[in-house]
């Protein structure tokens, strides 16, 4: 037996027949599960949208693509420390989401 599964069989007590409490959507907050998972959704697309619209300005400015599709001023224009961090944390945040192999439609859209 591994120490992990000593572990689990310390914290489980035994039942007394009765059913389990059902879960209840307002507790859904208070899970630090809840707030990991929305963070992490929440830096992806904040990042990954800031910095696509940004990149975006230089690359419309190259001749040829300017010539077919026009030019793209970004409206947001951020320091280079904060568009560093943003994608720091894009990065962060999609590892977290593959390595946990969190499936999200929304997020997951453009690769099918």
């Amino acid at each position: 037996m591994t120490w992990k599964q000593w572990a689990a069989s310390k914290r489980l007590k035994p039942g007394d027949g009765r059913a389990l409490q059902r879960f209840r959507w307002w507790q859904l907050p208070l899970r630090s599960l809840f707030w990991l998972r929305l963070g992490s959704v929440l830096l992806l697309v904040i990042g990954v949208g800031l910095n696509l619209l940004q990149l975006a300005e230089p690359v419309s400015r190259i001749p040829p693509v300017a010539q077919r599709v026009g030019t793209f001023e970004s409206p947001v224009h951020l320091p280079v420390w904060l568009n560093l961090a943003l994608g720091v944390m894009a990065v962060l945040a999609s590892m977290e989401r593959a390595l946990r192999l969190r499936y999200s439609s929304l997020l997951d859209m453009a690769g099918h």
